[in-house]
């Protein structure tokens, strides 16, 4: 990860240092807020409840760690999911018995009326899904709402930890993103966020990244002409913070496609599977329908980014992730 301004922040303290004063002759106060010795703090739209934690305000919807209004949450988690209300991420609609979601339009369509009665025949590592209407393949995890993974087995989809606002989702636990501090008294760890939010720079990007782009392979591999054994989408992103000021921050997007048809390593997901070889080709150019879901995924991201509010630890991030799609 390539930063530019101030230094990001990785480590954050979860408490507030505790002033001594009064408790005897001396009086030892904390040193200013700055990095490491500032406590976790609650985003914009937020404020600390009964029990002590961040909590969003009225008809805000918790979500990356930010409170945002429903239009907004809704255009993250996309047609075919909505916001989890407990803060877990995304949930998709429920169809009923017989029925299949549709990923692109949200509908819940007929088994019957897919070919093969849906039940698509996948490469091992994908599962079958429908796509405006029709059958395809994708990734066990594009199968599940943003933010999930699938569990044992692929079996069921299993929500990340509802972490409060504030904090995203690391492993099994939060980690705060938010601290006090700054000119407004509120800093966003830029570095950190874009880590859980986005991907590890030069490694693969986050689940949130790249399930919206795994989950449309049609987009990617539709064309018979420039269809490529297992594709993967190499993205580019730089996070620009005019004046460090997070509500400006804006993204600068470019995205390749690449073919990575012996995979030779394995992968995160527990085995070898798409997208996991050596790169063999140079990078193709997207198509402008596939520019267009690569430029949707991150803005909706960004927006979440931007409902944090406050000073950003720095003035910008560039990083560059990969995500797999089914052949």
């Amino acid at each position: 990860m390539r930063l530019a301004g101030l230094p990001a922040v990785f480590a954050l303290a979860p408490m507030a240092l505790l002033s001594l004063c009064g408790l005897g002759s001396g009086c030892v106060r904390p040193p200013p807020c700055d990095g490491v010795a500032c406590a976790a703090a609650c985003p914009r739209d937020a404020t600390v409840d009964a029990a002590g934690r961040c909590a969003c305000g009225d008809g805000a919807i918790a979500l990356l760690g930010a409170c945002v209004p429903p239009p907004v949450a809704d255009a993250y988690c996309g047609k075919a999911a909505r916001p989890d209300p407990r803060g877990a991420g995304c949930a998709f609609r429920t169809c009923e018995a017989g029925e299949m979601l549709d990923v692109v339009t949200g509908s819940c369509t007929l088994r019957a009326s897919l070919p093969h009665g849906g039940a698509t025949s996948c490469p091992e590592g994908a599962a079958p899904v429908a796509l405006a209407g029709h059958g395809s393949c994708a990734l066990p995890e594009a199968v599940c709402p943003r933010g999930a993974r699938p569990g044992a087995g692929g079996a069921r989809c299993m929500a990340p930890p509802v972490c409060p606002p504030g904090a995203l989702p690391e492993g099994d636990g939060c980690r705060p993103v938010v601290t006090s501090g700054g000119r407004s008294g509120r800093r966003v760890d830029l570095g950190a966020w874009a880590t859980l939010a986005l991907g590890i720079d030069g490694g693969a990007g986050a689940a949130a990244l790249c399930q919206p782009l795994a989950s449309r392979p049609d987009v990617f591999v539709g064309d018979r002409d420039t269809e490529v054994a297992s594709p993967a989408v190499r993205v580019d992103i730089a996070l620009l913070v005019p004046d460090e000021d997070i509500s400006r921050v804006h993204a600068q997007v470019h995205a390749e496609l690449l073919d990575r048809s012996s995979p030779s390593s394995p992968s995160s997901r527990g085995g070898a599977g798409p997208g996991d070889g050596p790169i063999s080709g140079p990078p193709r150019a997207l198509n402008a329908a596939a520019e267009a879901l690569v430029s949707e995924t991150v803005s909706s991201s960004v927006e979440l980014l931007r409902g944090l509010g406050g000073e950003a630890s720095s003035a910008a991030v560039e990083l560059e992730v990969t995500c797999a799609i089914a052949p």
